[in-house]
């Protein structure tokens, strides 16, 4: 069954409004907010999160995937982050995904939803910890071939948070 365009936009603002909350509750930083559209030169749907002085631009993408739950279309959606981020001069483009079978009506379950980088940039993050940081791998053999690697949203924001716990002290 195919969904109307009203309610794709709809569940992706729904996806988009979790990882607000989420983000906010993670950076404890309440000027993280869901972007303005800007039509061709859309920055991303999360603004205001920054990693080094550098923006980070985040895509939210609440897309169907396979039936075994392996995200579709990775490659198109990296790419429109990847451009998003050169619209919003970043480095730093994230792919979210809605996982299946995990809400997104609770903004407390922002962190299992997938994150999506490129492969240098999860091994740059690295560097950044204050020690190791090791983070649940999640890639499928085709996201490793596109040289993307996706691992679930609270580790992958652990990394851009310097290996530091998120959330409050």
């Amino acid at each position: 069954m195919t969904r109307s365009r009203a309610s794709a936009k709809q569940a992706g603002r729904q996806l988009e409004h979790q990882m607000e909350l989420w983000l906010q509750w993670a950076f404890q930083d309440e000027r993280i907010k869901r972007s303005r559209l800007h039509g061709a030169k859309d920055i991303g749907d999360i603004v205001n999160l920054y990693y080094a002085g550098d923006k980070v631009t985040i895509e939210c993408k609440n897309t169907a995937n396979s039936r075994t739950g392996t995200p579709r279309n990775v490659w198109a959606e990296f790419q429109e982050a990847m451009i998003e981020a050169d619209n919003n001069d970043s480095p730093w483009p994230v792919l979210i995904k809605k996982r299946d079978r995990v809400t997104d009506r609770d903004w407390r379950r922002g962190g299992d939803q997938l994150a999506i980088l490129r492969e240098p940039d999860v091994w740059r993050l690295q560097e950044g910890c204050a020690g190791r940081y090791r983070y649940a791998e999640w890639s499928t053999p085709h996201m490793s071939r596109l040289g993307l690697i996706g691992m679930p949203c609270s580790d992958a924001f652990t990394l851009f948070n310097h290996g530091l716990p998120l959330g409050p002290e």
